[in-house]
């Protein structure tokens, strides 16, 4: 059985991979290539976040935001797909 998500909440800094490692594989494989995926990170720079849609991230959510936040984004993405 494959996955194939409607969505993607990743965190960048994980405690055994990168996460960018993880986005890189994801956009690789063809069930999650066109997958949305917001980032939830404490990266706040821009150089940052640009280096992070060059990797194929849809959207950015800084871990010190308040939750209504990704909620309005994962409502965004579900609801357009």
């Amino acid at each position: 059985m494959r996955i194939e998500p409607d969505l993607i909440i990743l965190d960048i800094h994980m405690p055994r991979r990168s996460g960018t490692a993880v986005l890189k594989k994801l956009r690789q494989e063809t069930a999650t290539s066109q997958t949305p995926v917001i980032v939830s990170s404490s990266i706040t720079s821009q150089k940052g976040i640009e280096r992070l849609e060059k990797l194929g991230v849809n959207d950015f959510v800084p871990k010190s935001s308040e939750p209504e936040v990704l909620l309005q984004k994962v409502m965004f993405y579900l609801t357009s797909a």
